[in-house]
């Protein structure tokens, strides 16, 4: 860290500081990956920081404390003046309250961004968050509320494969199949073969082989075919 505050480029020490944030997360040193990512001046890195501290301290267990590390990301990202950038990170953020159990917050948050594909992303997120959870039922209503047909391939993907690892694969197929339609109503044809490639993979994690092999030969991309085989 010494290391890091000693770069004089404000740019450059604020992404080394994100860098040992995050590390210290890592280690286990929770309250001081928090205080060093809170001392970034740059506001874009110190949100970045943020919300990789809570990440972490939500996979390690700590979601309390990792929620309240995103709402402080949320509080600095409101104030930014630069709609997409804010849009975008919200939806990050979204992520991480999700992961940290604070789904009812993350979902809210979620629905009050503006930007249509930086809502459908964070609601991809949260749905995932729910369905790893193991709330499947509600993890499906979110994910079906989507209105942009990538990102709701995407979340129902997710929750076909936490059914299927759960052994619930009869419902898991189901889901994985659903996901396909919403896939295939992509319009854009390099976002379509990539989230066909998505519920390839998730097909063949519900047991559905023989679907997934035929959903992943009917990719028109050869390399986005040949890495979904």
């Amino acid at each position: 860290e010494a290391a890091a505050r000693s770069v004089t480029d404000s740019w450059a020490q604020a992404d080394a500081l994100t860098q040992v944030a995050e590390a210290l997360a890592h280690a286990g040193h929770h309250q001081q990956a928090e205080a060093t990512a809170r001392s970034i001046s740059v506001s874009s890195f110190q949100v970045n920081a943020l919300i990789r501290v809570a990440e972490t301290l939500a996979y390690a267990g700590h979601h309390q404390q990792a929620g309240a590390v995103a709402m402080q990301a949320e509080a600095t990202v409101r104030s930014s003046n630069d709609p997409v950038w804010q849009a975008n990170t919200l939806a990050r953020v979204a992520g991480a309250l999700a992961h940290a159990g604070q789904v009812q917050q993350a979902e809210a948050l979620a629905r009050s961004i503006t930007d249509p594909y930086a809502q459908a992303a964070a609601l991809a997120k949260v749905a995932g968050a729910l369905a790893h959870g193991g709330r499947y039922q509600q993890a499906g209503a979110t994910a079906r509320s989507i209105n942009e047909p990538g990102a709701q391939a995407d979340a129902l993907a997710q929750v076909a494969e936490a059914l299927a690892s759960a052994g619930q694969h009869q419902q898991a197929g189901a889901t994985a199949i659903q996901a396909e339609a919403a896939a295939r109503s992509v319009i854009d044809p390099g976002l379509r073969a990539g989230a066909l490639a998505r519920v390839a993979h998730a097909l063949a994690h519900a047991g559905q082989y023989q679907q997934a092999q035929a959903t992943a030969r009917s990719i028109t991309d050869p390399d986005v075919q040949e890495n979904a085989m």
